[in-house]
């Protein structure tokens, strides 16, 4: 919940003219949370947004209703004692990454033989074909590593 919402209208209505009258927020910011939030970062944008209400720190659903505020209520309709609240809603974001994992595989089979098997022979049966150890079945899977390649929000 934002602390906007706890402010009567006529109070909210008389802050956002000031913030109207010191940021030209229709031509910098309409549609663009995304730079009101970065400019809202530095400190000249901010010292104007926060000098009315104390020096208050806004967090990110503050910051996002002033937005909503200021994008749906221009000077004009502010004059006319009109204000569009935002509602607090809820929506469902997919963070999407590739990656590759380091897995280390403990592959198990039956192999027969008349004698004691060793690393190097091993090695040699399965380079020859004789042995296929990829087919044999998985009885321990360990992911010990890994790496992000690319990553995004896909909304």
């Amino acid at each position: 919940m934002s602390i906007f919402e706890n402010i009567s209208d006529k109070q909210l209505i008389k802050y956002l003219k000031y913030v109207h009258s010191k940021i030209n927020f229709l031509d910098d910011y309409d549609d663009d949370l995304h730079s009101f939030y970065l400019d809202f970062m530095e400190d000249n944008v901010r010292n104007i947004i926060l000098a009315p209400l104390g020096n208050k720190e806004l967090d990110r659903l503050d910051i996002e209703y002033l937005y909503e505020l200021l994008l749906n209520n221009d000077s004009e309709s502010l004059n006319e004692g009109f204000l569009d609240r935002p509602q607090l809603k809820t929506e469902t974001i997919e963070f999407v990454s590739e990656e590759r994992l380091w897995v280390r595989y403990t592959r198990e089979d039956d192999v027969e033989t008349y004698t004691d098997l060793k690393q190097d022979y091993l090695i040699d049966l399965k380079d020859a074909g004789d042995i296929d150890p990829w087919d044999w079945e998985i009885v321990d899977k360990d992911h010990y590593d890994g790496e992000t390649d690319d990553w995004w929000f896909d909304v």
